[in-house]
């Protein structure tokens, strides 16, 4: 099987401005908290590092699923329009 891969022309636009990779940061970063944070439960409040885990754990899936709603929709600043 022979994959040719290919940027888009625009590709530093998009990288500075598509909304679908800041939800992408967003939900990677919610992920690496819920890994990280158990390691400081000691130094947190025990609300605080509930509160935390809780928003964190709901909030990755919903910025994935912001990401690929948001890779479908047409952006202006994006696509120069």
């Amino acid at each position: 099987m022979n994959i040719k891969f290919s940027l888009y022309p625009n590709w530093k636009t998009i990288l500075k401005k598509a909304w679908s990779l800041r939800f992408m940061a967003l939900s990677g970063l919610c992920s690496g908290l819920i890994l990280i944070l158990p390691f400081y439960q000691s130094d947190l409040p025990r609300n605080e590092f509930s509160l935390l885990m809780v928003l964190c754990s709901i909030l990755a899936p919903v910025f994935s699923g912001l990401a690929m709603v948001s890779r479908l929709v047409k952006q202006k600043a994006v696509d120069g329009e």
